[in-house]
């Protein structure tokens, strides 16, 4: 979301000034500042708890939390503008363009932006509490205010601790009542229906009255402890009442009375006056003892009044018998839940290209383990789940083995004992007393009722794994061979069940399925005419094998004039075709983004700067992520870590695809379907996060005013004067500056009037001649374009550039002599990120570049023991090396790797390899932190493997371009003992040796090109971890080898290895 984001990107430029050494605040202390990081940390709390627990949880309708993150995102992006104008402006007044003089140190003083940080303050307040005055969807009220009663006794510890005070040992009390009772209040959510509105409104009002009280006691036993053990209380006495004040509200809050009670001791002025004030201890334990009584005595009162159960029957009598009560309970929901079995569309109920999963499932759900079991079926929205379950729930041989089929669709939100109800509905037992003994309410009913028969219950789209795990605890194993097939959109559901369960990944349809589905929608026994079948295929193919978006187009097409000239132009418009069935899209695809984390929204609504099909680097997208600085970990992580995982979950969220994963198990390259790039660009321009420029029609201000972030898929667009008035029109309202169309291969005007940009992306631009006026941007953090000069020492007046990659235009290669970066880039020290292709570092004369992580296109020649002592905390390195018969000394950078004690990946390419040569120079003692390492074009013997073998770290080996040459690769006993993804890509080798097993932990062999390598030992499949070999384009020997390998394993009942085999001559898919 755009105000989380906003949020979050402005407290790291607030860092980032405090952390740099480049910068001087005038006065050097300003609290103001230190008020604004702690209001817009509050206001993001606010935010994702509001969102999370109060819009996920259907606490709060979409327009409350509409209208609120409005008027969170309007006072953010109000202050961020207010405050990086101003640092803006004060750097660049103090830069002489007459002599060119760039300072070291940037003088700052934020006194000149203390007003707009007060109305932010105080704005900030007034939404907070207008939302806390609101009666918010019932139960609401108590749970959020129970939420800032957590938030308070964990930020009144965190203080005290902060002050080297001891933490008050009642508090602990009271955290235990306050999960005892948000537990219970989430239980009343579960189980609250309008029948007992009346109940729940005094039970409301209760748990607020408690909580008042407890409030009051908490500040003043915090406070008593404070005073006993502060020696000058009065000197941070103000500090702690503001924090409490912002925990427990103002002088405006909801609470009123209580809230000012609270505030009672505001007018102590010194010691001698804060020193009258004594607090009964006893009392306060008393209070918080009280309180957690009381929390018990309303959940009892309420579980044993206001069960569902009773709520169905409020008139039953505890003397009736129960075998009556249960006949007149079943009569009831007889009545409110007819048998509910999945109703689909005629468009669906045809199935095409799901007869290998039907296949698959059915045989797990009919096979002979007596043991429960749960198939999962997972997918992305609109990909057929529910049609495949329907069609497997149908199937004749599914029907003979189970008598007891139950089919319930449950949804993001549901009640529990409705879902009960609905299965008891179709279930229709006759049971008798005996069948009742310790049944106390619905659920304990649908247990009883199938114990003892055997079942197959499927659970229609489920949405998280919490559902699932309360769900499936009522589902007795009586070891009859009972089945549970659910449906989802979510990786994470099944899980849980990875030992007792099974998974089907369903697949997006192939071109012929495709078009199948089309034509079965559009004609009666498929007869399409000849015609139309050319603009037919390619219509079908531009839906990307998503069923529900075939469906869609079919039905539009259904409804217009079947004529070729309408076909062909649908068929060469593929936007049309998503656009005109959007609106049928829109409820399903939207409801997957709007189940998401505000952090993996914006994560997601990203995406909407690469155009349509573009294949995304995962590499460059969280580069780009890290220098926005709209994302950060709610726990103590490294944060590209968490951005890793952040697209891993995009990923098992099923709203992009991954492309292929890297060595590691992350993604490597990823997109977006269509289908969801429409809903990810329309959502994106709404939230005013991105605005993507595609065209001349959406290029007017109007659309671009108050985007944080602006995107050019079209880089002609640039050359418009218009357009390139419109986009400096909005120069104080726009952070990043996204050209990610096609590659121009001609300069054009880039608008660089957007004085506050934080991201400029424009290596799809040509530059002859280094744009100087980017020199003026120095908020400027990530900096990519494509230019072939040299950088001017100017370049260092970006004190704040994190990121610097500069691209190399195509031309004819030449060896000429070594260039050099200017000696100012030793000064940039918040370089994290650095490409510049056909340049190197300088000799750094004693400087260094501590926060440099990343170094890529290094000539091998730039890589001396000065350089690289100066980049000591170095992660990732890439050389490239020219070898020459008088080139002695072009591998001696390997003497010197040994003083990046924190590399963890090496790239080395011999960029003019000669596969006739050999490198018989000794591979020189590797770092010992490396964990992947990517060798090409050296030509050593295999026997020069032994170094690389002995790193115990090492966990991916990439051998690309006869990197070793030799017919036999033996391997020694204890090499490669942490080993896990192996490459061999285009070498002369002819035999692994049959030591080949030596590899504990390898997951992964990939061997590509090697046209002499006659077979693999049968010793490798004695490796228990490898799950997956990948040929490509090697010996049918060797591809033997390997299903004789798969097939001894599945021999042992192990079916884990997998192989895949592909030729050049084939299609361009793998085959299994």
């Amino acid at each position: 979301m755009a105000a989380f984001a906003a949020s979050i990107s402005l407290k790291r430029t607030i860092e980032c000034l405090e952390d740099s050494s480049r910068v001087s605040f005038r006065p050097p202390a300003c609290p103001e500042i230190e008020l604004l990081y702690d209001q817009l940390s509050s206001m993001q709390k606010l935010f994702f708890e509001v969102f999370v627990v109060g819009h996920r949880e259907s606490l709060l309708s979409s327009s409350v939390a509409d209208g609120l993150h409005r008027q969170i995102k309007e006072a953010v992006y109000k202050i961020e503008d207010a405050f990086d104008s101003h640092v803006s402006n004060q750097f660049l007044s103090q830069i002489s363009e007459e002599n060119n003089h760039i300072p070291l140190v940037f003088a700052l003083d934020l006194q000149l932006v203390v007003p707009e940080i007060t109305f932010f303050t105080e704005r900030s307040k007034e939404i907070q509490n207008e939302f806390m005055n609101s009666n918010y969807a019932g139960v609401s009220g108590p749970l959020f205010f129970v939420i800032f009663l957590k938030w308070a006794i964990v930020d009144i510890q965190g203080w005290f601790q902060t002050k080297s005070l001891l933490p008050c040992p009642d508090m602990e009390v009271l955290y235990e009542a306050y999960s005892s009772l948000h537990k219970f209040l989430e239980f009343v959510k579960r189980t609250s229906t309008m029948d007992n509105i009346t109940k729940r409104e005094h039970l409301n009002m209760q748990i607020m009255h408690e909580l008042l009280n407890v409030t009051k006691s908490i500040r003043l036993l915090a406070l008593n402890n404070y005073r006993s053990q502060s020696e000058s209380p009065s000197t941070i006495f103000l500090e702690f009442k503001q924090m409490c004040d912002r925990n427990f509200g103002g002088e405006s809050s909801t609470y009123g009375e209580a809230v000012r009670q609270l505030n009672g001791y505001e007018s102590f002025e010194d010691e001698n006056q804060l020193s009258k004030l004594t607090v009964d201890l006893a009392k306060i334990n008393e209070d918080i003892n009280s309180f957690t009584e009381r929390v018990k005595e309303i959940e009892e009162d309420y579980t044993n009044g206001a069960h569902p159960v009773s709520i169905l029957f409020p008139d039953r009598d505890d003397n009736n018998d129960d075998l009556n009560f249960f006949t007149a309970m079943m009569k009831k929901i007889k009545e409110m839940y007819i048998t509910n079995e999945p109703q689909l569309s005629n468009s669906m109920q045809q199935p095409v290209g799901l007869q290998d999963g039907m296949i698959r499932i059915r045989s797990w759900l009919t096979n002979d383990q007596d043991d429960l079991l749960s198939v999962s079926i997972v997918g992305m929205a609109g990909i057929g789940k529910t049609t495949l379950a329907k069609q497997v729930y149908d199937d004749p041989f599914t029907l003979s083995h189970f008598c007891n089929r139950v089919w319930v669709t449950i949804g993001r939100q549901y009640e529990l004992d409705e879902i009960m109800m609905r299965i008891l509905a179709q279930l229709n037992p006759e049971i008798d007393q005996n069948d009742l003994e310790g049944a106390k309410y619905i659920q304990d009913y649908v247990s009883l009722i199938l114990k003892g028969r055997k079942y197959l219950i499927v659970l229609d789209d489920i949405w998280d794994q919490h559902t699932w795990l309360e769900l499936k605890r009522f589902f007795p194993d009586v070891h009859n061979g009972s089945r549970i097939l659910l449906t989802t959109r979510l990786q994470e559901v099944p899980c849980e069940d990875i030992i007792n369960g099974e998974v089907h990944d369903m697949k997006i349809l192939n071109k012929e399925d495709s078009w199948d589905l089309l034509r079965g929608n559009l004609f009666l026994d498929n007869l399409c005419p000849p015609e139309l079948e050319k603009a037919g295929k390619k219509i079908a193919e531009n839906c990307e094998g998503l069923p529900l978006l075939i469906v869609a187009v079919g039905n539009h097409l259904s409804k217009a004039e079947m004529t070729l000239e309408y076909w062909n132009h649908i068929a060469e418009n593929g936007n049309a075709v998503v656009i005109d069935a959007d609106d049928e899209l829109s409820n399903v695809l939207l409801s997957s983004y709007k189940h998401l984390f505000p952090h993996l929204k914006a994560c997601f609504l990203y995406m909407a700067a690469f155009s349509k099909n573009y294949e995304i680097r995962a590499s460059n997208l969280i580069n780009l992520w890290l220098a926005e600085g709209f994302l950060e970990p709610d726990q103590p992580e490294p944060l590209e870590e968490y951005l890793v995982d952040c697209l891993i979950q995009l990923a098992e969220n099923n709203l992009i695809m991954v492309s292929q994963w890297s060595s590691r198990g992350t993604v490597k390259t990823c997109k977006v379907h269509s289908a969801y790039w429409h809903v990810c660009v329309r959502e994106a321009g709404k939230e005013k996060f991105m605005h993507v420029l595609s065209s001349y029609a959406n290029s007017v201000t109007e659309h671009m005013q108050n985007q944080r972030r602006l995107c050019v898929h079209k880089n002609v667009l640039f050359g418009i004067k218009d357009v390139h008035a419109c986009m400096a029109s909005v120069s104080t309202t726009t952070r990043s500056l996204l050209c990610t169309g096609p590659p121009h291969q001609y300069p054009v005007p880039l608008c660089f009037d957007l004085m506050l940009l934080r991201v400029l992306d424009a290596l799809a631009i040509r530059f002859y001649l280094f744009p100087a006026e980017v020199l003026k941007l120095l908020q400027l953090r990530y900096f990519a374009f494509t230019y072939n000069g040299k950088l001017p020492t100017s370049i260092s007046i970006l004190w704040n550039l994190q990121y610097l990659i500069v691209r190399q235009s195509l031309r004819i290669k030449s060896r000429r002599a070594q260039s050099y970066l200017p000696r100012e880039i030793w000064n940039m020290k918040g370089l994290r990120h650095l490409q510049v292709m056909g340049s190197d570092l300088p000799d750094p004369c004693g400087g260094s570049l501590p926060n440099l992580v990343t170094l890529l296109d290094v000539n091998a020649h730039n890589c001396t023991k000065e350089v690289l002592e100066g980049i000591p905390n170095l992660k990732k390195l890439g050389i490239q090396i020219e070898l020459s018969l008088d080139d002695a000394e072009a591998l001696s950078f390997f003497d010197h790797l040994v003083h990046l004690h924190q590399l963890e990946s090496l790239k080395c390419v011999v960029v003019n390899p000669d596969p006739r040569s050999q490198v018989f120079a000794p591979i020189s003692i590797l770092p010992p932190s490396l964990k992947k390492l990517s060798w090409s074009g050296f030509g050593y013997p295999w026997e020069h493997m032994r170094t690389i073998a002995k790193l115990q770290t090492l966990e991916v080996l990439k051998l690309r371009g006869y990197a070793f040459r030799g017919p036999n690769w033996e391997v020694n006993e204890w090499d490669f003992l942490g080993l896990k993804r192996l490459l061999i890509e285009d070498s002369d080798l002819e035999y692994l040796g049959d030591s080949f097993n030596c590899f504990p932990l390898l997951e992964c062999l990939i061997i590509r090109h090697c046209y002499k390598l006659k077979k693999i030992p049968y010793a490798i499949g004695k490796i228990h971890r490898l799950k997956m070999i990948r040929l490509v384009d090697c010996n049918p020997s060797v591809v033997a080898h390997a299903k004789e390998i798969q097939k001894a394993r599945e021999s042992c009942g192990d079916k884990a290895l997998k192989v895949f085999v592909h030729f050049s001559a084939d299609d361009g898919k793998l085959k299994a």
